[in-house]
């Protein structure tokens, strides 16, 4: 981000939140029937047709009226396309490892024959480019239902794809009506934007055990009495906008005569022996998302409810399996900057960690005591003595702890953190050594060196020979992240004696100090220095490809990230 102007990165954020708020509409990129036939993979429905029970509880996925974000679709490191990155991958390996089986059906129609058999039919998201579900179909699917099998059905925001004039033949004799409204939260109940929500408000109901938080990308609302989560008071639904193609939002502002309050978000109801949920987001479950807040938690519980094994021991939610390398990144101090497309914004940094199918990274509100690694990119809200134990406890159990910070603009609350985890520590610059506690609020101390190109950098840990990094600084009316080949790389001449090298960096010929990793109660503290390489600025936006300028920084990260996986797995 600009050196010399900060604030400006906040107009930006908010031009690029409206932009990409329209979250499940954003699609450009067009389904492959034939990718997601899964017969390659075993989840095509078989000649015979005839799950068996014994297997565990089967799912059928409905990729006949949608083939968008399928299990097939898989978040990746060379994967950036939205459909890809949004993929339900990661869940249904979770689903199928637990004793969810299931297949796909990409072809043909749901019948009572189809349907038989199976225990739960998952509907994610119809769209106008597939076919329509026919009154047989829908008969078909009711008496699935009522004969006891378990429906869940995806919709979303501001009836995209026609989804909602789609899903409604289906639902409204269920109870459940899919309105045409985008899900809007006023301060300070959404997350990025207003229409990124933090979901705090839950029914008493077996899918919400667990859950406290859970997290939406853009989603809507739906008329029924069997909500199960909800906005807040001051939330409100915006009517679509149908001529506002691909996405159909409206104007991301309340008019009057649009419902405002604890509009319904999400719903659980009976018909006849079976049981029926219906969620008003896509993403919240895809690879991106899965892992943020409870959303895991949240989905786990629906599939056992409508599979009707919510009596389990232990529960679908807690099977998360032990091979991942468990982090936990902080999202309430850090205002979740890990959501943020705006420059100052950690949003790539934080897929990156889930790019790697050995690590589970999950946005916090705080430690849940089973992860190996706690990341504070940045936090700006300085944690409670409370949270700073948890911390402690942490480290005391030998977990590592990265804080992310920058040297310039003074103790905000990454240098309180390292302050009260490690006292001494202190960083040297122009202006000789200064402790954490007294770093200066402007970049006099430690100047920016500019280059023609990033710097050299060296990492004890991890094997980066021949790779460059810098963080950037975008002047003369370049646009921050999308004119990263036309910013400004630079570098703080930084260094520390305390601990020992976690990164360097070549910068005018001195070795400059990125990150240090100390000893701190039997755990490793890692504090990064400056991080203008880890934001937006240098990584990009969520969907940016890597580009020359950019390519090594992700390497750097992931060759970080290879290393932890061997090293703390």
């Amino acid at each position: 981000m600009s050196i010399s102007a900060k604030a400006s990165s906040w107009l930006l954020l908010a031009a690029l939140t409206l932009s990409f708020a329209a979250g499940c509409g954003d699609d450009d990129e067009p389904s492959s029937p034939a990718a997601n036939n899964s017969d390659a993979n075993n989840h095509g429905i078989p000649a015979n047709n005839n799950p068996d029970p014994e297997e565990g509880t089967w799912i059928l996925v409905d990729n006949i009226h949608s083939q968008k974000q399928n299990p097939d679709l898989r978040l990746m490191r060379d994967n950036y396309s939205y459909q890809g990155m949004h993929g339900y991958h990661r869940l249904f390996k979770h689903l199928e490892a637990n004793s969810y089986p299931y297949h796909q059906i990409s072809a043909g129609t749901l019948t009572d024959e189809v349907l038989s058999g199976y225990k739960i039919l998952f509907v994610n998201l119809p769209s106008e480019d597939r076919p329509r579900f026919t009154a047989e179909e829908i008969a078909a699917v009711h008496r699935f239902v009522e004969g006891g099998g378990g429906l869940f059905v995806i919709s979303d925001h501001s009836n995209v794809y026609y989804s909602a004039d789609i899903l409604n033949p289906l639902l409204v004799p269920m109870g459940i009506t899919i309105t045409n409204a985008t899900a809007l939260e006023r301060d300070p109940n959404y997350a990025i934007g207003s229409a990124w929500l933090k979901i705090r408000h839950f029914a008493d109901h077996p899918i919400n055990a667990g859950v406290t938080l859970a997290s939406f990308q853009t989603g809507g609302t739906m008329e029924t009495d069997a909500g199960t989560a909800f906005l807040s008071e001051v939330g409100f639904g915006d009517d679509w906008n149908e001529e506002n193609l691909p996405s159909r939002v409206g104007n991301f502002a309340w008019d009057p005569g649009e419902p405002e309050g604890m509009l319904n978000i999400m719903a659980a109801t009976t018909f006849g022996a079976g049981r029926v949920v219906v969620v008003g987001d896509q993403n919240i479950f895809g690879d991106e998302w899965l892992l943020v807040g409870n959303n895991f938690e949240l989905v786990s519980n629906i599939f056992e409810w409508v599979g009707g094994q919510e009596a389990a021991s232990p529960p679908l939610r807690e099977r998360l399996s032990t091979e991942y390398l468990r982090v936990g990144v902080d999202l309430e101090h850090a205002d979740w900057n890990i959501g943020s497309n705006g420059c100052a914004g950690y949003f790539p940094f934080f897929i990156n960690f889930n790019r790697t199918p050995q690590i589970a990274a999950r946005g916090i509100d705080r430690p849940r005591g089973d992860e190996a690694l706690l990341v504070y990119p940045n936090i700006q809200r300085e944690l409670s003595a409370d949270r700073v134990e948890e911390v402690r406890a942490h480290l005391r159990r030998g977990g590592w702890v990265f804080v992310v910070g920058d040297v310039v603009g003074g103790r905000s609350a990454s240098w309180r953190l390292v302050e009260a985890l490690a006292p001494d520590f202190a960083v040297e610059g122009g202006a000789g050594s200064v402790s954490v506690a007294a770093l200066p609020s402007n970049d006099a101390a430690f100047p920016a060196v500019f280059g023609d190109d990033a710097f050299p950098v060296s990492a004890p840990r991890f094997d980066v020979s021949g790779m460059k990094m810098a963080a950037h600084n975008y002047t003369g009316g370049a646009v921050c992240p999308a004119d990263i080949e036309q910013a400004q790389p630079y570098l703080r001449k930084t260094t520390s004696s305390q601990g020992v090298p976690f990164l360097q960096a070549e910068v005018d010929g001195q070795t400059v100090d990125l990150a240090r990793e100390l000893d701190v109660e039997g755990g490793k503290l890692v504090v990064f220095l400056q991080s203008g390489f880890w934001r937006n600025e240098t990584l990009g936006s969520e969907r940016q490809q890597p580009t020359r300028r950019t390519a090594d920084a992700h390497k750097i990260q992931y060759k970080m990230l290879d290393w932890m996986v061997e090293e703390l797995r």
